[in-house]
């Protein structure tokens, strides 16, 4: 009885308390509410062979003998995220167990199923490991497919580089661009987007959402906005279908444990081209934010607050809205030299380049727009050193692009880290320069320190949070698309020479100086440039995190 009541007090601790009781007579009947409860662990038990693997093993009940015969088989866990279809009858291990080989019908087999376990869901039915197969969709679409993928990112025939979904359906696709955002390189996200459509009879994209049950629709809406392909996407479906897809994009932020969704609305809510589709999403933030007020919700009325002055300040028809004074942060249009300077007086910059063909490239045509009589160039061993020999004092720290594939460009980094560390430099303007699938070692090396960030990789835009949360208040520009080197070198001439004249950096200035001497292609990859005080999703988060520090 003691046991017992352990037990119903402590569930959670149900198998370690059973494990020496397995005589117990009431053991059967707790082993299998586990089951309902908890079947990863269960699985994890069922494979023991102790008394309490043997225990569980010869419990009759639909379910808990599905979990012990997955736990006895070599190819358990490829079985596993099907345990509730397999517990109903829907499917059959032996199924299962013809297309577990073959990556691509096994994908497939999973995103059908997810499809299946979605739709239940909305029904009110909560499907047996549903987390665990959604970790498996993500698991094969990262491998093979996305890896392959991102591996093949110099070929250029798409033929070939895009050859291992040829056979996806768009569904198929679909679940491939969303479930792995972190690992999939631009590119690819692009070249998955496009083959969507391509492969629809009718390319609609109402329709492919009604097709997947809305699963993962605010995900792939953010990917769209942060791809600037988001007015793509909402072009493609009926005008009423787009106003109540991000009527209901906008809606029930308060209710979520993070400020992700509230993020993407914000991220999104600035990629949209739309006059008509933009007023409604602001519409419907301020109805939201009456709710959240009518009911009490704190949390609610920040975000939806917030939010309603980020896009009122984007609305020219409503007048200009001093943005960074409504919100109580640092000022987004301009940059002041002040707080770019160190203890001395000089400004720091760091450059992260890597080792491959086009990092090569871009750092010497880096070093050949400093080649004049306003700057020195000093060439050390792994790294070089460029100071302003005339005007105010800068010096540009940036590693020598050493052979990637023997890492030898990420030892030049950490050694130059070392050295500006020894002798005390901060630097307070970051860039990279490099691939997006680069991108992710730079800012784990980023320095609090930095004020201006600047992502000169594809999809840069991508790691807005990731840059934030290791420096919270800094200034960063980033491409949604394809980074180009002719635009990051216009830029940080550009930033470098009006710092080196004492200047204030004045972003929206700036922006129309550049964007008067682009043209053709070029100006098209300019236009995915997003400057600092365009990134609402950053400003969102320095507003949020100000409001809470009060």
């Amino acid at each position: 009885m003691i046991v017992l009541k352990l037990c119903q007090r402590n569930p959670a601790q149900t198998m370690e308390l059973l494990n020496h009781h397995t005589e117990a007579p009431f053991a059967d009947s707790l082993i299998i509410a586990y089951a309902y409860r908890n079947p990863g662990k269960l699985y994890d038990y069922a494979q023991l062979t102790d008394s309490l693997g043997n225990k569980i093993r010869s419990i009759d009940n639909p379910l808990v003998k599905s979990i012990s015969q997955m736990a006895s088989m070599k190819s358990g866990r490829f079985l596993f995220p099907f345990l509730d279809e397999i517990a109903h009858g829907g499917i059959t291990i032996e199924e299962i167990d013809k297309v577990k080989d073959d990556p691509e019908s096994y994908f497939k087999l999973l995103v059908k199923t997810e499809i299946s376990y979605r739709e239940r869901m909305q029904k009110g039915d909560t499907p047996f490991v549903m987390k665990v197969l959604t970790e498996k969709l993500q698991s094969q679409a990262r491998d093979p497919f996305i890896n392959q993928i991102n591996a093949l990112h110099d070929q250029t025939n798409d033929a070939i580089r895009f050859k291992i979904i040829e056979h996806l359906s768009p569904i198929e696709l679909y679940y491939l661009s969303v479930v792995d955002e972190e690992e999939i390189y631009t590119s690819s996200y692009l070249g998955v987007y496009k083959r969507i459509f391509e492969r629809m009879e009718i390319p609609r994209s109402d329709t492919l959402l009604r097709w997947v049950g809305y699963d993962f629709y605010k995900k792939f809406i953010k990917l769209s906005a942060a791809y600037n392909e988001l007015d793509d996407f909402l072009r493609r479906m009926n005008p009423a279908e787009a106003e109540k897809l991000m009527q209901r994009f906008v809606s029930g932020l308060e209710s979520t444990k993070t400020l992700e969704d509230a993020v993407d609305v914000a991220n999104s809510f600035g990629s949209i081209d739309n006059a008509a589709l933009r007023k409604l999403m602001q519409q419907q933030v301020q109805i939201n934010l009456q709710q959240n007020i009518r009911s009490g919700n704190r949390r609610g009325q920040t975000i939806y607050r917030l939010l309603n002055t980020i896009f009122s300040s984007m609305d020219s028809t409503a007048g200009k809205i001093d943005v960074s004074a409504s919100l109580g942060i640092r000022p987004i249009y301009q940059m002041p030299a002040s707080l770019l300077r160190d203890s001395s007086g000089r400004i720091i910059v760091e450059q992260f380049f890597y080792g491959d063909k086009d990092g090569v490239n871009s750092f010497n045509s880096f070093l050949g727009t400093f080649n004049n009589p306003n700057w020195k160039i000093t060439r050390k061993e792994e790294w070089v050193e460029v100071k302003s020999v005339k005007g105010a004092p800068i010096t540009i720290y940036a590693n020598k692009p050493l052979d990637n594939e023997k890492d030898l460009d990420a030892a030049a980094q950490r050694d130059l880290r070392d050295y500006m560390d020894s002798l005390d430099i901060t630097p307070t303007i970051v860039i990279h320069r490099g691939h997006s699938y680069h991108v992710k070692s730079t800012i784990d090396q980023l320095p609090s320190s930095a004020q201006v960030v600047m992502l000169g990789s594809c999809g840069g835009y991508q790691s807005l949070n990731s840059v934030l949360t290791r420096c919270p208040e800094a200034q960063i520009i980033a491409s949604k698309q394809v980074g180009a080197d002719v635009i990051n070198t216009a830029l940080i001439t550009r930033m470098m020479e009006v710092l080196r004249q004492s200047k204030d950096l004045n972003w929206p200035q700036m922006w129309r100086e550049l964007e008067s001497k682009v043209s053709g292609a070029t100006h098209e990859k300019f236009d995915d440039y997003v400057p600092p005080y365009r990134n609402l999703g950053a400003i969102f988060i320095m507003a949020y995190n100000n409001e809470m520090a009060r």
